[in-house]
């Protein structure tokens, strides 16, 4: 279990008149706790398997207050502060959920085959925390109601629809590599070979590796769903050879 406590972070923006502010937010709180299991069993020789399997829990901890700056460098002095509403929203950008399958084949003296299993699950977009901000910021049309109103707290404050609101959570996707090396039976004055082999995504699956929520270039009506991400695909088959000296 892990706390990350009194953490900071601030973004430049730039208004519709072109100005330079600047948002910055103190306190940015985060608890990761989870637990990770590791099993190896050799039943035989020639034949080991390896299992991995992390399950985690990382959320913000605290709503917090940001600090914004319409015009940084005309006039510092002046200043507007907003809500973000972060507490319990899931912390983005890795996957919270994996495991791992490993069988190791050693058929005979110097060979060694390897296939790996991946499995990654709980992977929350990336996001920034002032998405969640209140009033909104930047500009979003989320804190309108279906007759065109704005909606408002009990103190008359502009609400937005995003506060709260988790990030895209990609879809869970596995990859199975595979490696294989060979010790060469020969030397060369003292001199060691070993041939090897990889192949990575070895049934050539498409799975999307990382997202960024709402993108500010690719959204299409800023809701937090597939169709307003920013993904980044895993590559796919891949292989890869080579010779290894050792002397």
């Amino acid at each position: 279990n892990t706390v990350w406590e009194d953490r900071s972070t601030r973004v430049g923006v730039v208004d519709e008149e072109g100005n330079e502010g600047l948002v910055s937010i103190r306190g940015v709180d985060q608890s990761h706790s989870g637990v990770e299991l590791q099993l190896a069993f050799q039943p035989m020789d020639m034949l080991r398997l390896d299992a991995v399997y992390s399950k985690g829990d990382w959320y913000y901890t605290d709503n917090v207050t940001a600090v914004y700056h319409p015009d940084i460098s005309s006039a510092p002095e002046d200043y507007d502060t907003m809500d973000v509403y972060i507490k319990d929203l899931k912390v983005g950008n890795q996957p919270q959920t994996q495991m791992v399958f490993i069988a190791s084949l050693f058929p005979i003296e110097g060979l060694t085959a390897q296939l790996i299993y991946r499995n990654y699950s709980d992977h929350y977009a990336n996001f920034d925390p002032f998405s969640r901000a209140n009033p909104y910021f930047p500009d979003s049309t989320k804190n309108v109601d279906e007759n065109g109103g704005i909606i408002t707290d009990d103190e008359g404050n502009a609400v937005t629809g995003d506060r709260g609101v988790d990030s895209w959570k990609v879809p869970d996707f596995s990859v199975i590599d595979l490696h294989l090396s060979y010790d060469l039976p020969i030397s060369l004055g003292g001199v060691k070979l070993q041939a090897f082999a990889h192949i990575f995504n070895l049934l050539d699956e498409i799975f999307i590796q990382d997202a960024t929520d709402n993108s500010k270039y690719n959204a299409w009506d800023n809701d937090h769903d597939a169709d307003d991400a920013e993904v980044f695909f895993g590559l796919p088959m891949n292989f890869n050879a080579g010779l290894v000296v050792r002397f």
